[in-house]
């Protein structure tokens, strides 16, 4: 479950992130006509992307530092990006509804990182 999670929430990440650099998508700024984003944004999801298909699919990369990274990274970046005016720390460029996305990951990662127990390995 973790794993497969975890290559869900990357995809969507990445393919969030391919999006924001497509000229048919993001408009001045704009993607899908809701989300605020710039590159550095669309750096963050991309990374955040491949983060997770490694966490899903590599034996290496474990899940639940995946998720404990996504809540600390979006964590800070959503409750920031509702206080402070955008860009945060002049890079990110973020508004309440890509605030509201970016704590909903946080709260997913809080619960698959820190509070649910993870799956025991598979026997080989």
């Amino acid at each position: 479950m973790d794993r497969l999670l975890a290559r869900v929430i990357g995809s969507i990440t990445l393919l969030f992130g391919v999006a924001g650099f497509l000229p048919w998508v993001t408009t001045d700024g704009v993607m899908f006509g809701t989300f605020t984003t710039n590159v550095w944004h669309n750096l963050l999801l991309l990374f955040s992307g491949i983060y997770g298909l490694a966490a899903g699919f590599s034996r290496t990369v474990s899940p639940k530092t995946y998720f404990q990274t996504l809540t600390m990274v979006f964590g800070v970046v959503g409750v920031t990006g509702l206080v402070l005016p955008s860009p945060l720390l002049g890079l990110i460029e973020v508004d309440r509804a890509g605030s509201a996305t970016h704590l909903l990951l946080a709260a997913l990662g809080l619960y698959f990182g820190f509070i649910h127990a993870p799956e025991p390995p598979p026997h080989d």
